[in-house]
């Protein structure tokens, strides 16, 4: 017992000095309140247990006394009772009061004519053994029963010596659970959590970047669990020190990798900035390329066109009218080359986009019907147009990239077909998702054919069927080319079913947003509709800005002979200069021009005082459409591309010159 209470004074002791005593552990607390629970459980069931054994006993002792009362005490009341012997009832009545346990005796008469009540004692109000004994006697040889002997036992002795025998019980048992309790908390103390904490002190004071040493190693004899468990921890402690060596070294390689990589997206990021910007810088000089080389081309080709139109209006024998026809045919077929061209080097750049516009189906038919018209009846064929019903009236789309696709068709067509019939047929095909609509544009012609050789090579670019085709029909092979590729940017697809001798058939298949309202027919200028009026243009006044001599001549006698009034300026500068000097009714501006272009002519003009509403068309072999925008984000009304088409130039005089003030009208 010392040994134990000295443990007890270490634990103070270290409890002082900051050490965590035996029963100041969390497991030692729990332990010793399981131990004291669970032993004080059994504990209370094994006295209630013993106590209530004693009182069974106790009971049955009292029961005992009670029957011997009975015994002892019936016969001699029961004669006593019979004779009327009060004082002899009174001193028995006393007698059995007398015993242990007895608290309350009376005896009193159940027949005869008088009532006799003998008593001793007090009632027992509390908890009480009673008992109601019958007193009979033996009258002319008959049992009968003259009275009851009533007794009370009370119980409160029984259970005052019951529960100091509990007090004594459960005292001892208190005692000795807790000395078993301390010494047990003292074992597992010993054994278990001073161990423990030894583990814990050991994983506290392991941190990356200190060595290892294993702590809580014993003789290998000797070893129980928790050593077991101690030398696990050792070995898990000296695996998380090379692991953690090894995450440093993959750190510091990653960290390596890191920052080479880095290095690398620096320098491959540079590298596709600068080919990005060279792509730009090619992209954007290969443009410019173009836009020159179609002005280039097209100055020239408007003399061509210009003069031989020129020239047409004065000859006098036919055989000059129809030589200077041939060239002008010359001229436009040589222009169509070239619009081919430009228009396949620009699909390949992916510097061609699409128009959104409102397009009638039914306008769109005229126009090719118009353009084919001459050349069909020239050689005896009919042409043929027919929209299915079911097609809305009009759709959404770039209506001059669908009327160049179904012409080319048209004109190939004509071009191959000897006698019979060109038709243009449009149908819905099945419906699609939502509000769009499936068309299917074809043109069909009684022509040569081809085979299905022929037929796989016709939409690459410069090829045609054959060799044959070039020598007897002429052409590039670039014009389905780039029906195909119009077609595929705008998500549709194009092709061809022909059988040999008997004609072919060119589709385009795409899909459009139908318009609710028809939009008002836009016939293009020159080819569908009644003939121009020009006694509008007449007398009007007009400013001509063009560098070049030749269009200067084209241009000022196409629009003499309209009776208009022609200035020209030769720069944008001296444009500027005249615009800010005369009233002009409308400007006619060329593009590229020496000392300032058309562009910045254009825009100074339209800031001069009193010249804000005045309308600048341009005219200009830039025929882009990136060309024709930049014109109208200047501030232009409209743009005409050169060779200028009389007639198309006629119609957008027409169309933007300005209603004649009264002082024109009166002059």
């Amino acid at each position: 017992m010392s040994g134990l209470f000295a443990r007890l004074r270490d634990s103070t002791t270290r409890t002082v000095r900051g050490e965590l005593p035996f029963w100041g552990s969390r497991i030692g607390r729990r332990l010793l309140l399981s131990i004291l629970a669970f032993s004080s459980l059994v504990t209370l069931a094994i006295t209630a247990f013993d106590l209530y054994l004693d009182y069974r006993v106790g009971l049955a002792a009292i029961d005992k006394e009670l029957t011997s009362i009975r015994t002892g005490y019936a016969a001699p009341l029961g004669e006593s009772l019979w004779n009327l012997d009060k004082d002899q009832i009174a001193v028995q009545v006393r007698s059995i009061a007398a015993l242990t346990d007895i608290g309350f005796v009376e005896v009193r008469n159940t027949a005869g004519p008088t009532a006799l009540v003998v008593a001793a004692g007090r009632r027992i109000e509390g908890a009480a053994e009673r008992r109601d004994i019958p007193l009979t006697c033996d009258c002319a040889g008959d049992q009968q029963t003259i009275g009851v002997l009533h007794v009370e036992a009370a119980l409160d002795g029984l259970y005052q010596s019951l529960f100091q025998r509990a007090s004594i019980i459960l005292a001892g048992e208190a005692f000795k659970i807790f000395l078993t309790a301390a010494f047990v908390l003292f074992i597992v103390h010993r054994l278990v959590t001073r161990r423990l904490l030894d583990f814990t002190h050991a994983i506290r004071d392991f941190a990356p970047g200190t060595s290892w040493s294993p702590r809580g190693r014993r003789d290998a004899a000797s070893l129980d669990e928790l050593d077991e468990l101690g030398e696990a921890f050792n070995a898990l402690g000296e695996q998380v020190v090379r692991e953690m060596a090894e995450q440093r070294r993959a750190e510091a390689e990653l960290t390596r990798h890191k920052d080479l990589l880095e290095d690398t997206v620096r320098e491959r990021t540079s590298e596709l900035m600068l080919a990005r910007d060279a792509a730009e810088a090619a992209s954007k000089a290969k443009s410019t390329f173009l836009s020159n080389m179609s002005h280039e081309i097209r100055t020239p080709m408007n003399a061509i066109v210009g003069i031989s139109h020129l020239m047409r209006s004065d000859a006098l024998l036919p055989q000059q009218r129809g030589q200077l026809d041939k060239i002008n045919a010359a001229a436009q077929h040589l222009l169509g080359i070239i619009n081919d061209i430009l228009d396949f080097s620009r699909i390949e750049a992916g510097k061609l986009e699409l128009e959104e516009t409102d397009i009638a189906l039914d306008e769109v038919f005229r126009s090719i019907h118009a353009l084919i018209d001459d050349k069909a009846a020239d050689k005896h064929i009919d042409v043929v147009t027919r929209l299915d019903p079911a097609l809305p009236a009009a759709i959404r789309g770039d209506r001059m990239r669908l009327e160049q696709i179904l012409l080319n068709f048209a004109n190939n067509a004509i071009k191959f077909t000897k006698q019979g019939s060109v038709s243009l047929l449009a149908h819905a095909l099945a419906p699609t998702r939502g509000s769009a609509v499936g068309i299917r544009f074809e043109v069909s012609d009684t022509g040569i054919g081809m085979t299905a050789e022929q037929s796989a090579r016709l939409f690459r670019a410069f090829e045609q069927a054959d060799v044959s085709t070039t020598r007897n029909y002429g052409g590039t092979g670039l014009g389905l080319a780039i029906s195909k590729q119009l077609a595929e940017l705008m998500g549709g697809k194009v092709g061809v079913d022909s059988v040999p001798g008997q004609g072919s058939t060119f589709w385009f298949e795409a899909t459009f947003v139908p318009v609710p309202v028809k939009p008002p027919a836009r016939p293009p200028a020159g080819t569908i509709g009644k003939p121009l009026d020009l006694t509008r243009l007449k007398g009007r006044h007009i400013l001509l800005a063009e560098d070049n001599p030749i269009n200067q001549e084209v241009a000022i006698h196409l629009l003499r002979d309209a009776g208009l009034e022609v200035d020209v300026a030769d720069d944008g500068l001296a444009a500027i200069e005249l615009a800010r000097r005369n009233d002009y009714d409308l400007v006619l501006m060329d593009m590229q021009m020496p000392h300032m272009d058309g562009i910045a002519a254009a825009t100074h003009i339209l800031h001069l005082p009193g010249r804000e509403k005045l309308r600048i068309l341009a005219m200009t072999a830039n025929a882009f459409e990136a060309d024709r925008q930049t014109c109208i984000d200047a501030g232009m009304v409209d743009h005409v591309a050169k060779p200028v088409n009389p007639k198309d130039l006629y119609a957008a005089l027409l169309r933007w010159l300005p209603e004649r003030t009264a002082r024109q009208q009166v002059a």
